[in-house]
């Protein structure tokens, strides 16, 4: 019921037809741009609107981030219960490694927002707020960005163009430069708001 049309119901076909090329256009250059453009405008806007839905006191980013999460489930349930978690993971980790985490902070944004409504006027620092909201739309953006070219121009082929393992070995690399990243991002955010004398607790 959850699944939205016929080649997400039928697994078998979907995997037969693109391993064969025949639900495939010819690709180039120029489909791919413009394939790739779409997804990551596509993309933004339901970020986007993920991170503003903060203005409903976070209700409407839960909602919109509980509809994507169970959609993406039950794609996920489904190839894999009928054999094909192999061709699932390949198809969707080397975009979903920088699409997911990008959503996910979109929704951070938007409970960040919410939590910023709830607090009281006089306990509101509204434009340092608003500049750290800002910068986790523009860094969420960046790496739609990136989730966007990977999805036109790399996930989208399948074996035996590109051989699985190889897409996910790509996937994985992907997720542990970003982990790092994140990490070593986050790690000096703590150290910068750390300031020698002063204790965390007034911070």
């Amino acid at each position: 019921m959850l699944l939205p049309s016929d080649y997400l119901r039928n697994p078998g076909q979907r995997v037969h037809d693109e391993e064969q090329g025949q639900k495939q256009t010819v690709h180039s250059a120029q489909t791919e741009a413009a394939f790739s453009a779409q997804l990551i405008t596509h993309n933004i806007q339901v970020a986007l609107l993920a991170a503003a839905l903060g203005v409903t006191f976070g209700i409407g980013t839960a909602l919109l981030l509980f509809e994507n999460g169970v959609l993406l489930g039950a794609v996920a349930v489904h190839y894999t219960q009928q054999g094909f978690g192999l061709f699932m993971t390949a198809w969707l980790l080397p975009h979903g490694v920088f699409e997911i985490p990008s959503i996910l902070i979109a929704g951070q944004a938007g409970f960040y927002l919410a939590r910023l409504l709830l607090r009281r006027r006089e306990d509101r620092d509204v434009r340092k707020s608003m500049r750290e909201w800002l910068v986790l739309v523009a860094g969420l953006a960046m790496m739609l960005v990136w989730a966007g070219v990977m999805e036109a121009f790399f996930s989208q082929h399948h074996a035996p163009v590109l051989p699985y393992g190889f897409k996910v070995a790509v996937a994985i690399a992907e997720l542990v430069l970003l982990t790092l990243y994140l990490l070593l991002i986050g790690r000096g955010e703590t150290g910068a708001r750390e300031r020698p004398g002063v204790p965390s607790e007034s911070i």
